[in-house]
């Protein structure tokens, strides 16, 4: 039997997305559908503040050009649009079980977070508070053998 299930989506000024720059050999290992999925079910943004609108958060785990860090940070002050990349090592990745791999894929979407008070906000958002619902989410072990569910 097949039915449809739908995701009760933020409003669209308000949304979180999540994507990857992944090592074709580790996919579907790193997974950042599984963060996409919960954080649409769990967070709303506007509950943050307005000073960002939308987040775009990218994980990066490539095997080429392993000295080069590509992690970064970008904010557009006119749309309050925050984009953060944190990148987890290939080599730690490609010998992790998927478990471990949630693990580091948690660890630098925290990081990510903590990145966005370094931005120039031009208006209020509670990071803290912000930081501690995506902690609750990743509190509960199978958090992400739910997220699609």
């Amino acid at each position: 039997m097949i039915t449809n299930k739908t995701i009760k989506l933020p409003p669209k000024d308000k949304l979180i997305h999540v994507s990857g720059r992944i090592w074709h050999e580790l996919y579907p290992k790193v997974n950042p559908s599984l963060f996409l999925y919960a954080f649409r079910k769990g967070i709303d943004l506007s509950k943050y503040g307005d000073g960002v609108s939308k987040y775009y958060f990218t994980f990066i785990v490539e095997k080429l050009n392993p000295t080069f860090d590509a992690s970064g940070t970008y904010f557009d002050g006119d749309t309050n649009v925050a984009e953060i990349a944190v990148e987890i090592p290939y080599n730690k990745v490609l010998v992790a079980t998927k478990e471990e791999t949630i693990k580091l894929m948690e660890q630098a979407y925290l990081k990510g977070i903590d990145l966005i008070a370094t931005l120039p906000l031009k208006s209020d958002f509670d990071v803290v508070n912000f930081k501690k619902d995506v902690e609750n989410i990743f509190s509960n072990a199978d958090w992400y053998k739910t997220a699609m569910a």
